[in-house]
């Protein structure tokens, strides 16, 4: 996360890459374990690693408030693993932002061992996804309601029309669950294991 060895209001920062930007804390363990982890939680987000069983919590705290406090981040997210000992890593952000002695949104997302989102916390208000809209169309150089046309309502049609074709189309995390489901080793129910000794005696 803050790895340097500078003091916590001695690191810049006030650097670009965190004025104004949507901060993503997330453990160290989380990119790793998510296959989509780019395209589903850092895109447009400046990112932050923090491991809160092994590394120092308080030192990492301070940094954390330092950098709410100097820069003018706009929201924080957290992504943890399921496991316990990581739900740390929500505490320590809660911490930083009184810390800070500023107000802002703190989503929590919690990644299971599977690589799958397990909970989800803090989403976006209507404001923020209007405001959300409004900033991808201004990244296509298109009107608000050009976008909401050619993004929004394509996808709307896209999705019915599978709905009406009776075609399931799967995320990439439903894509890695059952692939990985069909390649686990099932054990055969009693009456699969009765039918395969009957077929073995006939034999």
């Amino acid at each position: 996360m803050l790895a340097n060895n500078a003091g916590a209001e001695d690191c810049p920062y006030r650097r670009r890459e965190v004025q104004g930007a949507d901060l993503l804390l997330a453990a160290q363990c989380a990119a790793f374990a998510m296959p989509d982890f780019h395209e589903r939680l850092l895109m447009e987000k400046t990112v932050a690693i923090a491991c809160p069983k092994l590394d120092n919590a308080q030192r990492h705290l301070e940094k954390l408030a330092a950098i709410l406090r100097q820069s003018d981040v706009k929201s924080l997210s957290v992504a943890r693993m399921e496991v316990p000992c990581c739900a740390g890593l929500v505490r320590l952000a809660r911490a930083a932002i009184e810390a800070s002695g500023k107000e802002m949104p703190l989503r929590e997302i919690v990644v299971s061992t599977r690589g799958g989102v397990k909970a989800e916390s803090g989403k976006l208000k209507d404001e923020d996804g209007k405001a959300c809209v409004a900033k991808a169309a201004a990244l296509r150089q298109v009107s608000i309601s050009d976008y909401v046309r050619t993004v929004t309502v394509s996808q709307s049609q896209r999705e019915t029309q599978q709905a009406d074709a009776g075609v399931i189309m799967l995320t990439p995390d439903e894509q890695l669950q059952f692939w990985r489901a069909l390649a686990e080793t099932q054990e055969p129910t009693p009456v699969q294991r009765e039918l395969g000794a009957i077929i073995q005696g006939a034999k």
